[in-house]
């Protein structure tokens, strides 16, 4: 289990934003995976099975926790007793998904969201994850501190000056184009 925590933990961590691609089954704790990114899409056929209670066991790899973060309380709670199949429109609906696409499009949208990634403020995203996946586990004061820290290192990459310079000239910033 401690190999399947650090996966996890290092999807959560890496400083660069991760998108995941669904397409037909995803179970148990491949939901867990799935959540662990930063953006979900994922095909009209696919469908999420929380089966873990189905087995008598409880969900893991984090599975509560993120579920809990993502649907609140109630909603994991009912996955998690249930075990009932979502389908690709309910997940959207409850928030566990970004983006449902057609039926064998997820990957070629999510290396679409990827490449816009890339193409974007990366110290800034790196922050915002960093922030995002913190807070759950933080008070918001805390949170109060690491904005404020990380705004003030946002103003010290550059990246700024191109998306302040883009916004008065009406066009889109230029990140330098990583992809």
């Amino acid at each position: 289990m401690r190999s399947f925590h650090e996966a996890i933990n290092a999807i959560r961590s890496i400083p660069v934003p991760v998108v995941a691609a669904v397409n037909g089954a995803c179970a148990g704790a491949g939901i867990s995976v799935a959540l662990a990114c930063d953006l979900v899409v994922a095909a009209q056929d696919a469908v999420f099975h929380p089966s873990f209670t189905r087995a008598g066991l409880i969900p893991d790899l984090g599975a509560l926790h993120l579920w809990t973060r993502v649907v609140g309380p109630h909603r994991a709670k009912e996955m998690a007793f249930f075990a009932e199949p979502i389908s690709a429109s309910d997940a959207l609906t409850l928030g566990l998904v970004n983006h449902v696409v057609d039926e064998g499009a997820a990957l070629e949208h999510g290396v679409g969201f990827a490449r816009r990634l890339a193409d974007g403020p990366t110290a800034a995203y790196q922050m915002i994850k960093e922030i995002i996946n913190t807070t759950d586990q933080a008070s918001l004061d805390s949170v109060f501190h690491l904005e404020s820290y990380a705004q003030s290192a946002a103003f010290l990459t550059g990246e700024v000056d191109e998306g302040v310079s883009a916004f008065r000239e009406r066009r889109a910033p230029n990140f330098g184009n990583k992809s």
